[in-house]
């Protein structure tokens, strides 16, 4: 150990510290003097270890009365231990740190359980409903909500004699006002009569389509809302069942808007969505380059050319809100 380290010697008593021996002169020569001024700090024997005053914390052992006390022998260490120990990072050790940082970034994600696929039919109507409130709670809130369906889920949630999930549902859907009622089949002669009250001439106004497309991780829908030039409305949600992108999901409302409106006997209509991409698209300003919208666009192509009239209007995303909350419900929902 004094091979190891130099001795240093300060003022009386022989009072000695040691220091390393490689050091640079002038960092051992700061040293020591910083060391040589601060004397008055070190601790040379246990009785200058005067400790804190009981006046501001004192602790006390958990320890028998009359345990006896025991001295344990002094531990010997070998002149490795005392040793400096310089380490160096080598080739290998550069090699296994770049095979790390690659492994990193490729570490397997765990997924949780998805426990809805152990949920009877019931229990995964009463999920969506759950799930369409909590999205769309100021709906919800302000207006009686009519859910159409021909499974006894109003019989089911209203009834006293419940147990896990269904609970805790019936309780959260408790602040809302829902009625539950069965859906009707519509017969082709009220179709019919439909159909022949919104046939329109060419000299009238035109429908007005609002469309708007959605797409998450949960899946792609489009909202449709069409209104007559009499002021009716016709709203019509669809959900995709292809993975589509946001731009393909545009596309798609647009067709599904010119489709229904052909459907119910339009002639001049008037289109209006939010997209910047697709308008800009349809007056030339962009090139259409995606294979996938080259396909969308001919199709469209196709479709107006069964319209005595069809123009487009591109409007602020707050004036679409509706075709845009259909769309995300049908989207997130599965609906």
């Amino acid at each position: 150990m004094d091979e190891e380290l130099n001795i240093i010697a300060f003022g009386p008593g022989k009072k000695t510290l040691r220091i390393a021996p490689d050091l640079d002169p002038w960092v051992r020569e700061e040293l020591v003097t910083c060391l040589q001024a601060n004397l008055s700090f070190f601790a040379w024997s246990a009785q200058e270890l005067t400790g804190t005053t009981p006046d501001v914390v004192e602790h006390w052992l958990n320890i028998l009365s009359n345990a006896r006390p025991v001295k344990l022998e002094k531990r010997q260490f070998g002149p490795e231990k005392y040793k400096v120990k310089k380490f160096k990072r080598g080739p290998d050790c550069e090699k296994a740190f770049g095979e790390l940082k690659k492994y990193l970034p490729e570490l397997p994600v765990l997924a949780k359980p998805v426990a809805e696929i152990r949920y009877s039919g019931l229990e995964k109507l009463s999920l969506a409903l759950m799930m369409m409130a909590r999205r769309l709670r100021p709906y919800f809130l302000s207006h009686t909500i009519v859910v159409l369906t021909n499974s006894p889920l109003g019989r089911i949630l209203t009834h006293s004699d419940m147990s896990g999930h269904l609970v805790n549902w019936t309780t959260e859907l408790g602040e809302y006002d829902i009625q539950y009622e069965p859906r009707t089949a519509i017969k082709a002669q009220a179709l019919a009569d439909i159909l022949a009250e919104n046939v329109h001439r060419e000299n009238e106004d035109p429908w007005k389509v609002y469309v708007d497309g959605s797409s998450s991780k949960d899946g792609s829908g489009v909202g449709v809302v069409l209104i007559s030039p009499a002021g009716e409305e016709v709203k019509l949600a669809v959900r995709l069942e292809f993975r589509a992108s946001n731009n393909e999901t545009k596309y798609e409302a647009v067709l599904a808007g010119l489709r229904a409106a052909r459907n119910v006997g339009a002639t001049r209509v008037l289109v209006f969505f939010d997209s910047q991409l697709v308008a800009q698209q349809m007056e030339g300003i962009y090139d259409v380059k995606d294979e996938k919208l080259i396909e969308y666009a001919q199709e469209m192509d196709r479709v107006r050319e069964k319209f005595t009239e069809a123009a487009f209007e591109q409007i602020h995303r707050k004036e679409n809100e509706r075709a845009d909350t259909l769309a995300k419900m049908t989207g997130t929902m599965g609906i």
